[in-house]
């Protein structure tokens, strides 16, 4: 504090801290909620991305699942033919990596 807050102390300058103070907690309340919402938001969106992520991924194995098992029953189920085949797809990309690239492949007719 400055000297002539010291020398006119009185209630009209305690009066206006407290208002500086009330007005200042009403800018960061105001400004929280907006964070908060806007994280919430946020959250519910990636939360809603993620399920359309588990959805494609169940749908994806699924078909997987579905085709392996026809080769096996057909007889035409080849091993090393298959892991051979993995990783040519795999190398498409460049990268061996595990994973295909996430372009849709194209489905023979």
């Amino acid at each position: 504090m400055s000297f002539w807050d010291h020398m006119f102390d009185n209630d009209w300058k305690q009066r206006e801290d407290i208002e500086q103070l009330r007005r200042s907690s009403k800018t960061a309340s105001r400004r929280q909620r907006r964070d908060v919402s806007g994280n919430s938001s946020k959250l519910e969106s990636l939360e809603s991305r993620v399920e359309e992520l588990e959805a494609d991924l169940g749908h994806t194995v699924l078909l997987l699942t579905g085709t392996l098992e026809m080769l096996k029953q057909s007889g035409t189920w080849d091993s090393d033919k298959f892991a051979q085949l993995l990783h040519e797809i795999d190398m498409r990309d460049g990268v061996e990596d595990g994973q295909a690239s996430l372009k849709k492949p194209e489905v023979p007719e």
